[in-house]
């Protein structure tokens, strides 16, 4: 199965997002709306591209 999907608990800091933000949007001012999922854990999602009607598999940590 392929990784699909990442829903994290907490939505990136300041330093962080720094990894992950595209460069077109480098300059652009970061605030937190303190969004948080659940207790730190996350969610992850996987499906099979090759298989007949893409089945999916999920898995949370917490």
């Amino acid at each position: 199965m392929d990784h699909l999907l990442t829903v994290a608990s907490t939505e990136a800091d300041a330093h962080s997002r720094a990894a992950w933000t595209p460069f077109e949007d480098e300059g652009v001012r970061f605030e937190s709306a303190g969004l948080r999922l659940g207790d730190m854990g996350g969610i992850y999602l996987f499906e099979c591209r090759t298989c007949p009607g893409r089945p999916f598999k999920d898995r949370f940590d917490s």
